[in-house]
């Protein structure tokens, strides 16, 4: 494997499901084969293996160029072999710039969104950079779709991400404190980026059909993002206050509780223009816990759960039948739990982060 720089704007500790692909893909490899630039800052100690510099120029236009003069002296101190980087616009192109005038040769790695945004920002550069790519990941085949659309003769691998079963240790205070706060409930969990095409939005408004037949429901998001003020002016259009938790800080320690507190996974996905779900890290996380999962079928999620006997797998995500399939699930306990098992035993045939890492490792040799 060469030395390689692993140039990123995520990176663990931050939460973001690009940052911790890259993260559990090179965490496996020898801490001496790669160095990992991110332009995050940290938010807590962290190894030797990672730097924080600030890579894109706020100023000067193109604002890329300063990434080209950081990474140079980088290349030099750290005797870089490849670029690794998964965020094609705009550190691709310091990658596709490092090409071209040092011969230092990159690895793109996509993951659904990216790709359908660049093409429509800047489609002649993006196909270059993905041309003049040494090789291309893809966390999904149906990314991989996207790029072989384009007829691009450069090499292709997808590498699914995997289960992190270790960061899902059950915190038990945590769980006595919502076994607590839920006591007597039925507990919708969602956990997730506040972004529009998670579907959150669906499942509240569901809710005040639900709660008809079904009292003690209640519904947890756990997540951050630019659509919380909405959610919650939502929730309190609909006088769901009591019925409707979002939390935004719960930690990695904790997640693991919310999964193991909750009867029932929802997260109702869909596609709007090129934001798309490319995998759904999520999912193999609820199946993990055995839960009954609903999801929607739009991208890359079957790929996450199989098939329909592991998971509802809606091919169409409305309103309605967002609550006909809650529902479903409400009046079927045996349906509800031969999904969560199905589901759970399918993450024995998933690929281990230790084996995709393997994966990596031959694209990077």
């Amino acid at each position: 494997m060469k030395k390689v720089i692993v140039l990123t704007h995520e990176y663990y500790p931050y939460r973001g499901g690009i940052g911790m692909y890259c993260y559990n893909l090179f965490r496996h490899l020898p801490p001496e084969r790669y160095k990992v630039i991110t332009d995050q800052p940290m938010l807590e100690d962290t190894t030797s293996q990672v730097a924080s510099l600030r890579l894109l120029s706020r100023l000067v236009r193109p604002r890329w160029r300063r990434g080209v003069r950081v990474l140079s002296r980088f290349i030099q101190e750290f005797r870089g072999e490849l670029i690794f980087t998964p965020h094609i616009l705009p550190l691709g192109i310091v990658a596709n710039r490092l090409f071209q005038t040092k011969g230092i040769p990159y690895v793109i790695s996509l993951h659904g969104l990216d790709i359908g945004l660049a093409l429509q920002s800047k489609r002649a550069l993006t196909i270059d950079i993905l041309r003049s790519a040494k090789h291309i990941v893809v966390n999904s085949d149906a990314t991989g779709r996207l790029v072989h659309a384009l007829e691009i003769p450069t090499p292709l691998t997808t590498i699914t991400p995997s289960l992190d079963a270790a960061r899902l240790s059950v915190n038990g205070k945590t769980r006595a404190a919502l076994d607590e706060h839920y006591r007597g409930n039925t507990v919708l969990l969602s956990v997730g980026r506040l972004v529009r095409r998670k579907g959150f939005e669906l499942v509240i408004r569901a809710l005040p059909d639900l709660l008809k037949r079904s009292p003690a429901l209640r519904y947890c998001i756990v997540g951050s993002g630019p659509e919380e003020a909405r959610l919650r002016s939502i929730i309190h259009e609909l006088h769901l206050e009591k019925n409707v938790d979002i939390r935004t800080d719960v930690t990695d320690s904790e997640l693991g509780a919310y999964y193991d507190r909750a009867d029932l996974f929802v997260l109702p996905t869909f596609k709007i223009g090129s934001d798309v779900e490319g995998f759904g890290i999520v999912f193999l996380e609820a199946a993990s816990f055995g839960l009954p999962i609903i999801a929607g079928d739009s991208f890359g999620e079957r790929e996450a759960l199989g098939s329909d006997e592991n998971a509802i797998l809606l091919s169409e995500v409305t309103h309605d039948a967002v609550r006909d399939a809650i529902q479903s699930l409400l009046a079927d306990p045996r349906r509800a739990a031969t999904l969560g098992e199905n589901a759970r035993r399918r993450l024995q045939t998933v690929p281990t982060w230790e084996q995709q890492a393997k994966k990596i490792e031959s694209v990077c040799s």
